[in-house]
């Protein structure tokens, strides 16, 4: 990752954290949590009608898990570069 990348992956989690601590988040999360429950027990009864219904609820509730999952992938992320960063830092000072 360049630094320019770096850059926009720390403006990206600023964003996304001021999202995560309003009210709104907290209704989304809630929304969505019920919504993954309500097509995973649609699964898991056999509810679905075809193939397809049954993608189609997987896929939904695939992407609400990976919406929700968002904040922590990005802190995560840049945790990761700014060690790798910091590694890299520290291993040039002892050749130095």
């Amino acid at each position: 990752m360049n630094d320019d990348e770096l850059r926009d992956l720390q403006e990206r989690v600023a964003v996304v954290t001021d999202m995560t601590e309003s009210v709104g988040w907290a209704m989304l999360v809630d929304a969505a949590t019920a919504a993954i429950a309500s097509k995973q027990l649609n699964i898991l009864r056999g509810n679905c009608s075809s193939y397809e219904e049954y993608k189609s609820e997987c896929s939904f509730s695939h992407g609400m898990d990976y919406l929700l999952k968002l904040p922590t992938r990005l802190q995560e992320t840049l945790k990761r570069e700014l060690e790798l960063r910091q590694e890299s830092a520290d291993d040039l000072e002892g050749v130095i």
